[in-house]
């Protein structure tokens, strides 16, 4: 297993206002399916900041994000390829 650094999203911790809606990110890797990314979206530490339907997809089963935003939300694997959360504050 090889750990991916990062997220698709990142804001910033200088963000202090944010609103975001109906974000995806899909994970295929390929190449190393062993690949896991702990988080798609990465929140700043700001009570500005609002997430609203956020998915993960895990196309073919091919790879794995561990959850959706800072340790919150479902895995997406060979085992389940779909995780969607409704909001995050």
């Amino acid at each position: 297993m090889a750990l991916a650094r990062g997220s698709s999203i990142n804001a910033a911790n200088s963000v202090t206002a944010f609103q975001g809606y109906g974000l995806g990110v899909h994970c295929y890797f390929s190449t190393n399916s062993g690949v896991v990314s702990a988080n798609a979206l990465t929140p700043p530490t700001s009570s500005g900041v609002q997430w609203h339907d956020m998915v993960t997809v895990s196309l073919g089963g091919v790879g794995t994000i561990s959850h959706i935003i800072d340790n919150t939300g479902g895995t997406v694997n060979s085992g389940s390829t779909v995780a969607d959360l409704t909001s995050y504050n």
